[in-house]
């Protein structure tokens, strides 16, 4: 005789009582245990690129200012006040 197939379970303990409730986990439940691992992703992404960004205006901008300060201090006869 053919046996009905299952779906597996996931045994989750509860907080308060000490009891352990036994959730069934359906095809689609695979998934919903998977979205707080994925969901987090686009939003690392978008703090990292953030992050270069900013680096490099930061980066620029002190490059910018060590170079104005730094012209009138050359060799050539010029003085800037």
């Amino acid at each position: 005789a053919a046996r009905a197939a299952r779906a597996p379970a996931v045994v989750v303990a509860e907080a308060g009582g000490g009891r352990a409730a036994v959730v069934l986990v359906h095809h689609f439940g695979v998934f919903v245990l998977l979205v707080p691992l994925f969901l987090p992703l686009p939003f690392m992404v978008l703090f990292l690129f953030t992050g270069a960004i900013q680096a490099v205006i930061f980066a620029t901008l002190t490059a910018s200012y060590v170079g104005e300060a730094l012209e009138g201090h050359g060799g050539g006869g010029e003085h800037h006040d």
